[in-house]
């Protein structure tokens, strides 16, 4: 992972932090109020990714990395939606809505670390 991308996941992650912390202080109703356990779970699975890319200097097995960063964090979503549901929280629609929209963020950011690494040097 080169330099630049290392810094632009850590403001996006510092971005996305201050995000779920605005729950606390304003109350918004279109963010669930467990937003900060959303927060944690990616943030736990982009470590990962960041630990898997780190390792491995051939782009092959970055592409190969990557798709397997974006399964394992498919399945353990999938999971962790299904654990939710099963504790019966209140406005679970609101739970899978915003859990989503991290979602979707963290792997667009994933992909566009992989295609700054691909890049020829």
């Amino acid at each position: 992972m080169s330099k630049q991308s290392l810094i632009e996941s850590i403001i996006v992650n510092i971005f996305l932090f201050f995000f779920s912390l605005i729950n606390n202080y304003f109350n918004l109703y279109f963010i669930h109020p467990y937003i900060f356990l959303i927060f944690s779970f990616h943030l736990i699975f982009f470590i990962v990714f960041f630990l898997l890319n780190k390792t491995n200097k051939d782009k092959s097995k970055n592409i190969k990395n990557l798709l397997i960063s974006i399964m394992i964090r498919f399945t353990f979503s999938l999971f962790f939606l299904v654990l939710i549901g099963l504790l019966d929280i209140e406005s679970y629609n609101l739970f899978i809505m915003n859990f989503f929209a991290f979602y979707l963020l963290y792997i667009i950011f994933e992909i566009r670390i992989l295609l700054i690494n691909l890049q020829p040097t």
